[in-house]
């Protein structure tokens, strides 16, 4: 795939926002394309280091969500 045709990662874009509420303790915002390693926007290692450091912290006290802002293309697999 050529990078013409891929969506530009957002760098400046308004975050996601979710109504006030003491249920949510903590928020880690990236912003990367869903696309092979070695193409433009891809996840980087530091976003999967950041992801892991962030789960580690909150998975024993709490649930934990995952939101997609386009909303498509978040496989596992």
């Amino acid at each position: 795939m050529k990078n013409e045709t891929l969506p530009k990662v957002k760098k400046n874009s308004s975050p996601v926002c979710f109504a006030k509420n003491e249920k949510i303790k903590a928020i880690l915002r990236l912003s990367f394309n869903d696309v092979d390693e070695d193409d433009f926007g891809a996840m980087l290692s530091n976003d999967a280091n950041s992801i892991v450091r962030f789960c580690l912290k909150w998975l024993p006290q709490t649930n934990l969500i995952v939101h997609c802002e386009a909303g498509v293309s978040r496989s596992a697999g």
